[in-house]
């Protein structure tokens, strides 16, 4: 379990840093521009100080109005579908680079299923269930 922990974290950690450098996080920016635009032209303008991001509008605390109004430049705008596919895309991406750990690991799972059959399996006594 230790394994699969560990590479888990590692493909979140991986996938992390590529949405947010390099041409991920220009696309990003892109994107998020774009619903911005349709969210300043939909009367809601940016809240917070700084350098406008998606997060700073507050979605999903209550105002209804901009809810809906994000769920309806998402739609026009492609907002959605880009942000998925970009995700997906470095995703697999990353997978890609630990596909030996991940085969590795697929190996183990015949031993793991006959370890949670207690009426099988020499494997089961290495775990500490009881014979």
């Amino acid at each position: 379990m230790n394994r699969i922990t560990a590479l888990h974290d590692t493909v979140v950690r991986e996938w992390e840093v590529r949405l947010r450098s390099g041409p991920e996080a220009a696309e990003t920016r892109a994107t998020e521009a774009v619903l911005r635009h349709c969210l300043d032209r939909a009367g809601f303008d940016h809240p917070g100080p700084g350098e406008p991001t998606i997060e700073g509008y507050g979605f999903g605390k209550g105002d209804h109005a901009l809810d809906n109004a994000a769920q309806r430049c998402s739609d026009e705008t492609g907002y959605g579908v880009r942000t998925a596919t970009q995700r997906l895309r470095t995703l697999r991406s990353v997978l890609g680079t630990h596909e030996a750990e991940i085969n590795d690991i697929a190996r183990l799972k015949p031993v793991l299923e006959r370890a949670t059959r207690p009426d099988t399996g020499p494997e089961r006594t290495r775990f500490g269930l009881p014979q």
